[in-house]
């Protein structure tokens, strides 16, 4: 939306320049793969944005922690935030909703996973991704597994 105007301002020439203060100019650290784990006790909208941010590279990933399994390390490739309900859960832990969609609460609000790629596997929706797991298809509703903090 803010393009159409700037291009407008641009064209007409009322768009004003302003020199960066080189004194006061950084440099961002390089990314690192570290900096793509999802920490689940951020608020929400911060997770959304890291997803966003951290998507291709280094990439968002989180562990799915299941009872008697090993973790399964997810790159989440797109997510929003969304409606928590009913609640009060802890940071991390999974929803199930119908749909099937798969829902996590974090330290403030919740996330919908609506991307994500297991690893060793190929990228697929959340929807897919619970229907091919019986584990999380039989926790609906009931928050008894979630992802690693952080």
């Amino acid at each position: 939306e803010m393009l159409a105007d700037v291009l407008a301002a641009y064209a007409d020439g009322s768009v004003t320049y302003e020199v960066q203060d080189e004194v006061r100019a950084t440099y961002a650290r390089r990314l690192e793969k570290s900096d793509g784990r999802i920490d689940w006790r951020r608020p929400a909208e911060w997770v959304d944005r890291q997803i966003r941010a951290m998507t291709p590279w280094p990439g968002a990933f989180t562990d799915l922690c299941l009872p008697a399994v090993e973790p399964v390390r997810l790159v989440v490739l797109r997510a929003g935030v969304c409606e928590c309900g009913e609640g009060g859960r802890v940071a991390g832990r999974i929803d199930v909703r119908p749909g099937p969609r798969l829902v996590v609460w974090a330290g403030a609000g919740c996330v919908e996973l609506l991307r994500l790629k297991p690893a060793g596997r190929k990228e697929m929706s959340a929807a897919e991704f619970v229907r091919g797991s019986p584990v999380l298809r039989g926790c609906s509703g009931r928050g008894e597994i979630g992802f690693a903090s952080g």
